[in-house]
């Protein structure tokens, strides 16, 4: 499975351009989601020394504050618009991967026509996706409601802890397994020029369940490698700090590599898992060579030339 992989790194590693235009897309995205968040809570918690050290990392510390200070009026005035940067956010991860798609099908078409060609289809791909998505909550949403039980009845906090994990355990897995059927849905429309979102659903349910195990595995390694990635950046962010003006321009830097990489392993994501179905497509037989006249065959033709 890693030969898929290393041929998806490969492909993205020609396109670099496409790299750096969907690196600076989701940093748009992400300015226009946090900066509302950030600014509701510093002009609420910003005049503690407490806040301000949590306000230096952003970290979920600073949102639990905020929470327990019954501020949560105020994230609330902020729903409406994290609910347009998430539209905005789906709708150019849309965009991107439907031009990508189409340039590791076809080197000839253009990103940009690819990015229009395919918009359509894979919004609508995504709308039908959102009733599978609903389907994957309300399976988290009733396991979690048999572990808070098995919790209450247990004298003990261990159980709780042990529900929690495998609670997201079952979250993940069952969330990334819609992930993986969208991401060769949207391959297979791709490579067969399919247009309708409904059947190139099918036909994602389908392969993925015909080939568990390899896209699975490609899931899963490729995955590996995005949890390495967190762990080093988490690491070194907490061993460099912010003491000086150094290490917060360092740690920027970090941060910004660290987007930048997961931005690449999207991509890698989406050319390994074209490069795995693409490799199940039958090749057409080759042309049969033609057949040459035998020497008789030649010598008679000849003769009834001339004789005309």
């Amino acid at each position: 499975m890693t030969s898929f992989i290393k041929t998806g790194m490969r492909e993205i590693g020609k396109r670099k351009k496409l790299i750096w235009l969907w690196y600076a897309f989701n940093v748009l995205s992400a300015v226009i989601i946090v900066a509302p968040l950030a600014i509701a809570i510093f002009a609420v918690l910003g005049t503690s020394i407490e806040s301000q050290r949590l306000f230096q990392n952003f970290d979920i510390s600073w949102v639990t504050e905020f929470g327990w200070s019954a501020q949560w009026e105020q994230i609330t005035m902020w729903l409406p618009l994290f609910a347009m940067a998430g539209g905005v956010f789906v709708l150019l991860t849309t965009w991107l991967s439907g031009g990508l798609l189409a340039v590791l099908h076809d080197a000839s078409e253009s990103f940009s026509g690819g990015c229009g060609r395919w918009f359509g289809p894979f919004l609508r791909l995504f709308l039908f996706a959102l009733i599978f998505y609903g389907i994957a909550f309300g399976i988290r949403g009733g396991f979690a409601a048999l572990f808070r039980k098995l919790g209450e009845d247990s004298m003990s906090g261990k159980p709780a802890a042990y529900s929690s994990m495998a609670n997201f355990v079952i979250t993940w897995l069952v969330f990334s397994l819609v992930n993986m059927i969208l991401d060769y849905a949207k391959v297979h429309m791709v490579t067969h020029n399919e247009r309708q979102a409904r059947r190139g659903l099918a036909k994602g349910i389908r392969f993925v369940f015909a080939h568990f195990r390899r896209t699975v595995t490609i899931y899963l390694v490729l995955t590996g490698y995005m949890l390495l990635m967190m762990a080093v950046y988490h690491v070194w962010s907490e061993v460099i700090g912010q003491s000086s003006v150094g290490a917060v321009l360092f740690l920027l830097l970090a941060r910004q590599l660290y987007m930048f990489g997961r931005t690449w392993l999207r991509m890698v994501w989406l050319a390994s898992e074209y490069a795995y179905f693409a490799s199940l497509i039958p090749k057409p037989e080759p042309a049969p060579p033609p057949v040459m006249p035998t020497a008789p065959q030649f010598l008679e033709n000849l003769e009834f030339n001339e004789s005309f």
